[in-house]
C-alpha cells in the first residue's frame, strides 16, 4: 500500500458496490454503482467479504501510462487492470491500487477517447 500522491488528477467518480443495481438507483445517480456479475472478480470478492459499500474513488487523467508507471514505481499493488470500449464512453483503460489514507481503492481511469472506426 502506498501513500496518497498529492498531485492526483481531478476526481472522476466514486464507485459503490451494491447487491442489486436496480434497488441502488433512485433517480439520477451521481456515483458509480457496481453490481458484480457472475464469476470471480475483485468486485464480487469485495461484496462477499465486506458487503455493500464504498469500493473505490476514481481519478480521470489523460496521462494514464504515466500514472500506472508511477504507482508501480512507488510499489503499489495493482489489483485490477482493464480496457473497455463502448458507444457511450469510447475507449479507455483503468487500474485499481490500494493507497494508504484512502477509503477503499484508488482507480486511475483514462479519459475516454474515440479511436475511430466502429466501436464494439
Amino acid at each position: 500500500m502506498i501513500d496518497i500522491p498529492r498531485d492526483l488528477p481531478p476526481l472522476g467518480h466514486v464507485g459503490y458496490i451494491v447487491e442489486d443495481i436496480d434497488a441502488g438507483v433512485d433517480g439520477r445517480v451521481g456515483i458509480e454503482l457496481i453490481q458484480p456479475g457472475e464469476g470471480a472478480t475483485p468486485q464480487a470478492s469485495f461484496l462477499q467479504e465486506k458487503g455493500p459499500g464504498l469500493h473505490h474513488v476514481a481519478f480521470y487523467s489523460e496521462r494514464y501510462e504515466e500514472w500506472l508507471d508511477r504507482f508501480r514505481r512507488l510499489g503499489a499493488e495493482i489489483s485490477f487492470e482493464a480496457e473497455a470500449e463502448d458507444e457511450i464512453n469510447g475507449y479507455r483503460r483503468s487500474f485499481y491500487a490500494e493507497v494508504a489514507g484512502m477509503p477503499g481503492i484508488v482507480e486511475i481511469s483514462e479519459i475516454a477517447r474515440d479511436r475511430g472506426g466502429e466501436r464494439t
